[in-house]
């Protein structure tokens, strides 16, 4: 076992891997992997890795003190409910929590993952303009991990729109369906657009992507459950009031 080799084939010092237009064979893409985790074990050695720490720590702060900005000027009920301020920010941790998760054990599976459920809840707890600013600042976040940042950024984004425009009595299940499909159609045209935009030919285009967002579709639906809890919720307030309003004398027993 000790005379087994961990590499095979060498690349020399200044030799040329691959030139622009040439077709990545079997090899070619082992040694460009091979080039990739060189690459990264050098990136993240040791000296470098407070660094990056740093810098990771530095750009997600900034990106939740713009959260606490726009809460503080626009949503001040919410700034100042630390119940309500722990919901979303709680929404955001779960949902980059689910991510990152899904990208370290299975990132083929990256698409699955329902992060238009984040505008979705977002619009039914509060309103549509929070919900897409904390999508949108969500997926800056998610921008450094996941790769293909582009494509991801600007799927997601698009996607996250098109959910704030959809219907918004999303206690009705029926809206419900409407709206997860109009968001996976979306999702499902973005992609083939950008993939030929890319390849410049569609005989490139990956067929498993699109199911991945039916899949999200899917996932995005367990979002009914909390919309009618929230609009329980909202009912048994509303009870309460009316009931101490007719009844004043049942305050002081409560």
């Amino acid at each position: 076992l000790n005379q087994i080799s961990h590499t095979k084939g060498l690349v020399s010092n200044g030799v040329r891997i691959i030139s622009r237009g040439e077709i990545v064979d079997v090899d070619k893409f082992g040694i460009l992997n091979s080039l990739k985790m060189k690459f990264e074990s050098q990136l993240w050695s040791k000296s470098n890795f407070n660094w990056i720490t740093l810098g990771y720590s530095i750009i997600v702060g900034i990106t939740l003190f713009f959260l606490l900005l726009f809460l503080k000027k626009n949503r001040i009920s919410i700034y100042l409910n630390n119940t309500k301020i722990t919901f979303v920010f709680l929404i955001i941790l779960i949902f980059i929590s689910i991510t990152i998760t899904v990208f370290k054990y299975q990132p083929d599976y990256i698409y699955v993952v329902p992060l238009c459920s984040i505008p979705l809840l977002l619009r039914a707890f509060f309103d549509s303009r929070l919900g897409l600013f904390v999508h949108v600042l969500t997926l800056l976040i998610l921008g450094f991990i996941v790769p293909n940042n582009f494509e991801f950024l600007f799927l997601h984004t698009i996607s996250g729109i098109i959910t704030i425009l959809t219907p918004s009595d999303l206690y009705q299940r029926a809206n419900l369906f409407v709206s997860v499909s109009i968001i996976t159609c979306v999702y499902i045209l973005s992609y083939f657009s950008i993939s030929i935009i890319t390849n410049g030919d569609i005989s490139y285009i990956d067929l498993n992507i699109p199911l991945l967002f039916i899949f999200n579709g899917l996932a995005t639906l367990f979002v009914h459950p909390l919309i009618h809890f929230h609009i329980f919720r909202i009912q048994i307030s509303i009870f309460l009031k009316f009931d101490v309003v007719m009844f004043p004398q049942n305050l002081f027993l409560c």
